[in-house]
């Protein structure tokens, strides 16, 4: 079975969306791509539903002797996707994809505009958006996020320099707003700052969540299908340091770990919650305590490892196994 790399995973992966005509594009942070991955990649698609490419990718990680092990819906119709070698050294990728961008309920910028005029870099194998596609979009992101202009301030500059008047009908035409005229130096990006603080386009999303039907559905997703795990090592088979590998090996996957000796029955409230939350819970307990200990009743979130050879491949097949049932089934996990 073929076994990629992780930047051979990469590379292959946008040549596979271009095969099937999925227009896509990485968002932002994209120059050094793939040599240098710092954190998930953020990137737009456009025709194709969800459940179509996340059932692909799943398919793509398997052929590559990777898994797909995660799934994080954290905004309605954006997906965080965790992909992994099922071998060592267990390198993982992270895809971050949306459809249209937006955070708290809220849509900021179409995915129809970010991938209409997306543009090849040489060198590279995936596409990026458009100069002002580019600029639209980090605006709506630090407004979404909260964060101060002076965080995007040096790439803006780089995007206006690029294409001042593409940036501005961009931003007219994504946002419905009007940036400034003549921004195109120091003084008149400063002025775009000021504009940013206060852009009508961003009061909604800085004013708090919009709560609709599509919000309150991704909130009931979120507990009946919990994206933590619940680990149970017997470290009878094990060093601390082997057990130390497994939790670190596991940790990209989920967003907090927490260890402990073992759960009893009037544990289980705070374990759920754990597990809503995408914790890791990791009970070590000796090989004879594992026989006895409590089975969470849903499916694919427990699993034993008194096992001392390949506990790691055992977890993030069962995990694969999960991610597979929620996509097939969808139990309304895709809208």
């Amino acid at each position: 079975m073929l076994h990629s790399s992780r930047e051979e995973f990469f590379n292959a992966y946008w040549a596979a969306l271009d095969g099937r005509n999925w227009p896509h594009v990485v968002l932002h942070s994209w120059q050094d791509l793939p040599e240098r991955i710092d954190s998930d990649v953020d990137y737009a698609v456009a025709g194709v539903s969800a459940g179509e490419l996340l059932r692909f990718l799943a398919a793509f990680c398997r052929a590559r002797n990777w898994r797909l092990v995660q799934i994080i819906e954290h905004e309605p119709g954006a997906y965080y996707c965790l992909c992994m070698q099922v071998k060592g050294p267990f390198a993982w990728l992270a895809l971050d994809v949306t459809w249209d961008y937006g955070r708290c309920g809220h849509v900021l910028v179409r995915s129809e505009f970010l991938v209409s005029d997306r543009r090849r870099v040489a060198g590279k194998s995936f596409a990026v958006p458009s100069v002002g596609g580019e600029f639209c979009y980090l605006l709506a992101k630090a407004a979404a996020k909260g964060k101060d202009f002076s965080q995007i301030r040096g790439r803006l500059a780089e995007l206006l320099a690029e294409d001042l008047d593409g940036c501005c009908r961009a931003v007219e035409k994504a946002l419905r707003c009007a940036i400034p005229a003549g921004c195109g130096d120091a003084k008149h990006l400063t002025a775009v700052g000021g504009w940013f603080a206060q852009a009508p386009c961003f009061r909604a999303v800085r004013g708090g969540r919009r709560w609709g039907a599509a919000t309150v559905g991704l909130g009931l997703r979120r507990i009946l299908q919990p994206t933590g795990f619940w680990l149970a090592l017997s470290t009878a088979d094990r060093s601390n340091q082997e057990c130390e590998d497994i939790i670190r090996t596991l940790t990209p996957v989920f967003r907090r770990i927490h260890q402990r000796d073992r759960v009893a029955l009037w544990d289980l409230p705070e374990v759920l919650t754990r597990l809503i939350r995408t914790t890791l819970v990791v009970e070590q307990r000796q090989r004879n305590e594992l026989k006895g200990r409590l089975q969470w009743p849903m499916p694919g979130l427990a699993i034993d490892v008194d096992d001392a050879c390949g506990p790691l491949v055992e977890v993030l097949e069962c995990l694969a196994t999960r991610v597979d049932r929620r996509i097939a089934g969808r139990w309304k996990i895709l809208t």
